[in-house]
């Protein structure tokens, strides 16, 4: 078994992640379970950061918000300095949400696959 980030094998040869052994957290939250391991989605972005932003004028990470857009998420994205990408009506809800306590750098990318948006006059 490969393992990635923070996760490893612990003594009662149970996974853990983030230092949480995942059979204590099974038993106290029930299954099906979704445990992220910051760290390691942390040390993702920073590798793309490194490879586009550091190594290319006028370039930006963008991240795509359909494929996990928790608060948690977008609180992570922004902080490691990556852009938010939106599609749909309840992505922007969601991240306009969460734009009120984002850094000033912060941006979103809008892909206008819609006709109509009344999301963008919503009032803040």
């Amino acid at each position: 078994m490969r393992l990635h980030g923070t996760q490893l094998v612990n003594e009662q040869g149970h996974l853990e992640i983030g230092g949480c052994d995942t059979v204590e957290l099974a038993q106290k939250y029930g299954t099906p379970l979704y445990i992220m391991d910051e760290a390691h989605i942390r040390d993702i972005c920073r590798q793309y950061h490194r490879s586009f932003v550091e190594g290319m004028e006028n370039t930006e990470v963008i991240y795509a918000s359909k494929a996990f857009s928790t608060l948690a998420m977008c609180r992570i994205i922004d902080e490691e300095g990556l852009g938010l990408d939106v599609v749909s009506g309840g992505e922007f809800i969601l991240l306009f949400r969460r734009i009120s306590q984002l850094h000033e750098s912060t941006f979103m990318v809008i892909i206008n696959l819609v006709k109509n948006w009344p999301w963008l006059s919503m009032p803040e």
